[in-house]
């Protein structure tokens, strides 16, 4: 949280740690994790946030702008992703539905019925309104070979609005451009691992040269280090053939070609509506990641590491696009 400072934010998740152990408390549920984390706090506050009604999560109507706030910092799929994971983990409710819309609902009843009959009310709004920034992502997990990521970095980098974390002398602020392309290698990874696909011994390589370092967490967030003076360019064509390789994949299997490799086992038709087929790759990415990390745990703990990293870098972006000038007239 970066309107904190790294001493507040020790306090602060002091105070989350000592909380687990009071009964009654939010954060309550936590104390039977194994250890306070970043998945734990998402299982909790989704479940704070939303209920299920007509087998979909909606937000509970009292905590709506809490909601809000909350989405201001983390994306909303990945809060609803984080519910139906917590429901897995309680219920033994397995997801499979990941074509919800874009608009997360609500379960004040009375006030969806007064909206159903129809007001005329006229505005509009400058890229509000639109999910560009999941567009974009999405673009560029699936097409890090090309030459639009070096442009939406510098383009980004010079109206930066997040605050640099380090002021150190020697060092250097990692490029928009290369958190991407990690967060493409590291995307790509797991879902080779979820759908159970085998890596090559060259793409060990490649993932074993970017991301075997450790992931350095502090007061400053987070940083996959990477060898000094490395040419992330030299790795773009090599991540661009392993998702390639899946959407070859795909198209053996009779499910024509996909605007994103992760769609091969979303179980989702392209007849679904827009939005809610593009994303639904993603979706299930991330609710898989996180249903395993709550329950199962058949994955080795650097996926868990490394999809750590992945929110972080994705989030960070996010942060990046949202202008909050431009949302309405």
């Amino acid at each position: 949280m970066q309107q904190y400072s790294g001493t507040e934010n020790g306090q602060l998740y002091q105070y989350i740690q000592n909380s687990t152990e009071e009964e009654g408390h939010p954060f309550a549920g936590m104390k039977d994790r194994c250890g306070l984390n970043v998945f734990a706090a998402l299982e909790e506050l989704a479940e704070q946030l939303f209920t299920t009604e007509n087998n979909r999560a909606v937000c509970i109507y009292s905590h709506l702008l809490r909601f809000r706030q909350v989405t201001d910092y983390v994306e909303e799929d990945l809060l609803i992703c984080a519910y139906y994971a917590a429901r897995y983990k309680r219920i033994g409710e397995k997801r499979a539905d990941f074509a919800w819309d874009m608009a997360v609902g609500h379960n004040n009843v009375q006030l969806r019925r007064i909206m159903e009959r129809g007001i005329s009310e006229n505005h509009f709004h400058l890229y509000g309104s639109a999910s560009s920034f999941h567009l974009i992502w999405i673009n560029f997990m699936n097409h890090v070979g090309s030459g639009m990521l070096l442009e939406f970095s510098k383009e980004t980098e010079k109206s930066q609005r997040m605050i640099r974390e380090h002021y150190k002398s020697g060092y250097a602020e990692e490029s928009i451009a290369a958190k991407v392309l990690k967060a493409a290698l590291i995307r790509v990874c797991i879902v080779y691992k979820i759908w159970g696909l085998e890596l090559k011994q060259e793409d060990l390589g490649c993932i074993q040269r970017m991301l075997s370092k450790k992931v350095r967490i502090g007061d400053g967030g987070f940083r996959i280090e990477m060898d000094e003076g490395l040419d992330i360019s030299i790795y773009c064509c090599q991540i661009q053939a392993m998702l390639d390789h899946i959407k070859d994949l795909a198209l053996l299997r009779g499910l024509g070609e996909l605007s994103d490799y992760a769609l091969l086992g979303a179980g989702v038709s392209q007849a679904c509506e827009g939005e809610r087929y593009w994303f639904a790759g993603e979706r299930k990415m991330m609710y898989e990641t996180l249903a395993d990390e709550l329950t199962d745990k058949t994955m080795s703990a650097i996926y868990y590491q490394w999809f750590y990293a992945y929110l972080v870098i994705k989030q960070n972006v996010r942060r990046q696009r949202i202008t909050r000038k431009c949302c309405g007239i």
